[in-house]
């Protein structure tokens, strides 16, 4: 055989399709709708293979187009990251936060009010420069910059514009100002180096903390206060002040902080402002002062309360202080109770002439019996009818005003088993009206009871713990109404009948006089209601008080807005008002005003004041020489 003719065997139409009968499932040669089916599978096949399918070499261009689109995909994304790595590196050789650097150079210890500079080196030493950059300075409210016309103060820090920092370079900035503060005490300034790096966005800030110690304060205070209290007595604080200073300094005041639950009852010298705040004024060197206060403090048991001193001025609205003092107080249960109420109150206000019920119960807390317990009662006030003192047992001691009542009064002070108390009780009234002897406005009775017994133990290194209770009764102020026919008034002349004759016109000048003796009254007004009988003629004087007219309601309106104690010192409203009584009040009383209001608000005891005068009380109309004046109507 020929190798052509082994070719074609090999390699031939039949040879191949032999080999595709062998390996194919579609078999033309099965029998029946099978067979069939497998030879129109196998047709299509033929077809695709001899019309759609690829050849080889398309194939493998296709294969390579796309390997070498992947290796170019992948080229890019790592030259980007190259690329992108690149400019980090350079960037982060450009710049770090690392190479800023803040040094703040100035004293550690000052003098209270000594002027203290400070200089503040920064650096930059990266290889690109700083833009924007700004040294803004945090201080505490006992520094006082001094005032600069390249340095912006807004609140509590100030800020110094640098402009640009070129790499690789150092400056500085430099600002002063003074302390204020106890000797001891410790300030923090706070800078920081706001800057945006040239090759960045961004902003950030390099920070440095700066402490500064108070070596010496130009003035002295010192606070005292009880170490120990029990809940709801009364407690001292004593401030004692002093100038260091060999100058003048003017304008200082002193603000107490009073603890939570603190009620503040009296002080010597009075505050100027509030409660808290006192206007000492010019201190010369070497002068000296003391302010003594006098409160109630409550709080649960063992529990801290502190209060704090500050001496000092006021700057651009904000108290500068240049010393300080604090003091703790912790609040201790006493094996004795005692507590006081007036007239079933231990918050009452009272007016003049009042009646005070005081009732005082006490009691053992103990969990052991107390022997010869003694019960005392400071009853000094000037506001108070001492000759009419009611006391069921016990003795007054009426040359320091003290009640006091011992086991000889009361059985059961003898001895006082846990659990085991009692009452004790007196009356006593407010004078009335209160003597000008005793000088002053805004009157308050304070009284203070204590139990004792030589069986509560002293702890070492404490005061003994005696029970006490303080009560402030205030007095309201005492407002009188007067009500006056003014004839001779050179001002308002009056004309026509009087005694008043019916179907005749007469005018008459009314005067309203007041006295306010011992609280100012704020929102002071005063009210008169005329019948429809009386017509008000619009004229009053003086004409510098605020006076309105409700034509609808007849009723004159005399607004006194605060209205200021001042004992012996009257305050009046003059005005007119026009009358013709009816026949048919012939022989009868003719009234000219209905009823007076007076209203107003106790700045001192904040209560609501009301006062009427009704009908009955302003027909009777009478002279300032204390005369009646006729007014019984008179016929033609």
């Amino acid at each position: 055989m020929g190798l052509q003719d082994l070719n074609e065997e090999l390699h031939g139409r039949d040879f191949h399709l032999d080999r595709m009968q062998q390996h194919t499932e579609y078999d033309p040669t099965a029998p029946g709708a099978e067979a069939g089916e497998k030879r129109q599978a196998f047709e299509a096949a033929s077809k695709w293979q001899a019309t759609d399918r690829p050849s080889g070499d398309v194939i493998f261009m296709q294969q390579e187009k796309r390997k070498h689109r992947i290796a170019f995909v992948l080229g890019g994304v790592a030259l980007c990251a190259l690329l992108i790595g690149s400019v980090v590196k350079i960037r982060s050789l450009m710049y770090s936060e690392e190479q800023i650097f803040l040094t703040v150079n100035g004293p550690r210890q000052v003098a209270s009010a000594e002027t203290s500079e400070f200089t503040v080196i920064y650096s930059n030493k990266n290889w690109s420069a700083l833009e924007n950059v700004s040294l803004v300075v945090s201080y505490p409210d006992g520094f006082q910059p001094d005032e600069d016309s390249k340095i912006k103060i807004s609140g509590s820090q100030l800020e110094i514009p640098l402009g640009t920092v070129n790499a690789r370079t150092d400056g500085k900035a430099n600002f002063s100002g003074k302390f204020y503060g106890s000797r001891g005490e410790t300030l923090f300034l706070k800078m920081r180096l706001r800057y945006s790096p040239a090759s960045l966005s961004s902003q950030f800030e390099k920070e440095e903390r700066y402490g500064v110690s108070i070596a010496s304060s130009i003035l002295a205070l010192n606070m005292i206060a009880p170490q120990q209290s029990s809940s709801d007595s009364m407690v001292e604080y004593a401030i004692d002040y002093a100038s260091q200073s060999d100058q003048v300094l003017p304008n200082i005041r002193v603000k107490i902080e009073y603890p939570e639950q603190f009620t503040f009852l009296s002080a010597e010298p009075a505050p100027s402002e509030g409660n808290s705040v006192w206007y000492i004024g010019t201190l010369n060197p070497d002068q000296k002062g003391k302010i003594m206060v006098k409160g109630k403090l409550a709080g649960a048991h063992d529990e801290v309360k502190k209060a704090r001193a500050s001496i000092g001025y006021i700057e651009s609205g904000k108290f500068v202080a240049y010393g300080a003092s604090e003091q703790l107080t912790r609040i201790v249960i006493p094996p004795l109770s005692i507590a006081q109420t007036i007239n079933g109150k231990r918050d009452l206000s009272v007016n003049a002439g009042d009646a005070l019920n005081f009732s005082i119960a006490y009691r053992n807390e103990s969990n052991i019996g107390l022997r010869d317990a003694i019960i005392t009662l400071n009853l000094n006030s000037g506001v108070l009818d001492y000759s009419k003192l009611r006391q069921e047992n016990g003795s007054y001691d009426s040359s320091n005003k003290t009640l006091v009542w011992k086991a000889s009064d009361i059985p059961g002070l003898a001895r006082l088993n846990p659990g085991e108390g009692g009452t004790v009780s007196f009356t006593i009234p407010v004078l009335n009206p209160i003597p000008e002897s005793v000088s002053g406005k805004n009157f308050s009775i304070q009284t203070t009871a204590k139990i004792d017994s030589p069986d509560v133990p002293t702890p070492i290194g404490s005061n003994k713990i005696i029970a006490s209770n303080t009560l402030v009764t205030r007095v309201n102020s005492s407002v009188s109404i007067g009500v006056y026919l003014a004839q001779d008034d050179s001002m308002l002349v009056g004309r026509g009948p009087i005694p008043p004759v019916a179907g005749q016109e007469t005018l008459y000048t009314l005067k309203i006089r007041l006295n306010n003796e011992y609280n100012d009254i704020t929102g002071a007004k005063l009210g008169v209601t005329l019948p429809s009988s009386s017509r008000y003629q619009k004229k009053f004087a003086p004409d510098t008080e605020a006076v309105e007219w409700n034509d609808r309601t007849n009723t004159l309106v005399w607004d006194l807005a605060t209205y200021r104690a001042a004992r012996g010192e009257n305050r009046e409203l003059r005005f007119q008002v026009a009358a013709t009584p009816d026949v048919s009040l012939v022989n009868k009383d003719f009234s000219l005003i209905n009823g007076i209001v007076f209203t107003g608000k106790d700045q001192f005891t904040k209560q609501d004041i009301r006062i009427e005068r009704n009908e009955q009380d302003a027909k009777y109309i009478r002279k300032e020489d204390g005369s009646f004046v006729n007014m019984n109507v008179r016929g033609n």
